[in-house]
């Protein structure tokens, strides 16, 4: 493959956490031209640096030591450099990058990759904010701390995840497709034929039952909190669907309901945010949204300004 074009071989696949792209990966990673690993986890570090030294290059600073060409050709060269090196085997044609944040650069990736593919796994997220749930307590029990925050924080976290995902929509043009989960596990087949079609390679059946093909992620995805054994290696499955009626309290469905029925473009992709819980539950998530969100917010940001300039005791934070 000419070097120019190295990222022509590169999917990037991101989405919110547990809205199915490892399931997606897994799908990719069975076709016999494509080679999945695990997630690599550091495309958005690396769009931070990227934007960093073109900060540094518009302020003057740096210059006289490098132009922004010189930074796009360089974190280009060393995104394909650690990712694409296996399309030496000739019978691969792509390689497919599956980090959930990498949803948040896919608009600086598609300027860095011009010949890129770009892949959201899209999920109703009131299964993902039940999924994370199910994550917190299995993450209490196992290792005995919150790996994910509380419903309310999430809520928020996946509201930013989600605009960053549709601003990104026109700098991918072309180049961007959208995979929803409920329809890939309801029609496999219809979903993974328009995605062959849309890397230009041919069918192969073998995207049906990823279960007996390479799993190349497995060990790194199996740790008992995210992933257990059952759950990563099961066929495609939606009996799980609606799971979140029964898992999410009647105020964390106002909650989300609330919040995603302002993202009009998921309305019109198909998710109904219609809210139907009573007065009760409508009481207990304006609770969670304050109580649990923005009190305790406030609560970090006094211990935050008590610790640097009281006490002196951390760094000033890094922001984008």
């Amino acid at each position: 493959m000419p070097e120019e074009k190295k990222d022509s071989g590169l999917i990037v696949v991101g989405g919110l956490p547990r809205s199915g792209t490892s399931l997606f990966q897994q799908m990719l990673e069975a076709h016999p031209n494509i080679w999945g690993g695990p997630e690599f986890e550091h495309l958005e570090p690396i769009v931070k640096l990227y934007n960093s030294l073109l900060h540094g290059i518009r302020e003057g600073r740096i210059d006289t030591i490098c132009n922004q060409q010189q930074v796009v050709s360089a974190i280009h060269d060393l995104i394909t450099g650690l990712l694409t090196h296996r399309l030496n085997d000739q019978q691969l044609h792509y390689v497919s990058e599956k980090t959930p944040s990498n949803l948040v650069v896919f608009q600086q990736l598609a300027g860095i990759l011009p010949h890129a593919r770009f892949i959201w796994v899209l999920r109703d997220p009131r299964a993902v904010i039940s999924s994370l749930k199910e994550v917190r307590k299995r993450g209490s029990r196992k290792v005995g701390r919150d790996v994910t925050g509380s419903v309310a924080q999430n809520v928020m976290a996946m509201n930013r995840m989600v605009n960053k995902g549709f601003a990104s929509m026109d700098a991918c043009a072309g180049r961007f497709m959208f995979v929803k989960y409920e329809a890939l596990i309801h029609a496999p087949e219809p979903v993974a034929r328009k995605v062959c079609e849309f890397l230009n390679l041919e069918w192969s059946d073998q995207m049906l039952s990823p279960e007996k093909y390479r799993q190349s992620s497995k060990q790194h995805m199996v740790d008992q909190v995210w992933y257990t054994e059952e759950m990563y290696t099961r066929k495609i499955d939606a009996s799980s669907e609606n799971a979140w009626r029964k898992k999410l309290t009647p105020g964390e469905q106002y909650l989300v309901n609330k919040v995603f029925a302002k993202q009009k473009r998921l309305v019109e992709l198909g998710y109904d945010f219609s809210n139907r819980v009573g007065l009760l539950g409508q009481l207990e998530g304006w609770l969670r949204y304050y109580v649990g969100l923005k009190i305790l917010l406030s609560l970090k940001h006094r211990l935050y300004l008590l610790l640097r300039y009281k006490l002196k005791v951390i760094v000033p934070p890094q922001y984008d």
